[in-house]
């Protein structure tokens, strides 16, 4: 029934996004630390979407199976999949426990990303790639 959770590109693009999101808003936050710009604030802001929409189009133009069941699991399992990927790396960079990361608008805001993997495979099946 899930086939496609056991396949590596179904973790390689999870592992791709979660990693794109996390060190590049890392990286978007220094420069905001550096230079409070409400650029960098507000970019920051939709990094994380755009992100996850790219990551989510490309996974589901090759996807087989690309219905609204296989799109809202596969948006909960690689949210979960960034999650613990943001849990493990920024505990090991900042030497923090897991709960002194997690604040209640951090998990809040994952809403965003479930609803952005979910519009990005919609609009993969909508528009796909022409070949």
């Amino acid at each position: 029934m899930f086939s496609y959770l056991e396949t590596k590109r179904f973790y390689f693009y999870a592992a791709l996004g979660s990693l794109a999101v996390i060190f590049g808003t890392t990286a978007i936050y220094t420069m905001y630390a550096m230079n409070p710009h409400i650029f960098f604030a507000l970019f920051a802001i939709v990094f994380s979407p755009i992100i996850w929409l790219i990551t989510s189009y490309l996974y589901f133009q090759e996807e087989k199976k690309n219905d609204w069941e296989t799109r809202m699991i596969t948006s909960a399992v690689w949210v979960l999949i960034y999650l613990v990927l943001h849990f493990l790396i920024y505990g090991a960079f900042t030497g923090y426990i897991i709960l002194d990361t997690v604040s209640l608008s951090f998990l809040q805001f994952q809403w965003v990303s479930l609803v952005s993997i979910v519009l990005g495979g919609f609009v993969a099946h909508q528009y796909p790639l022409k070949k």
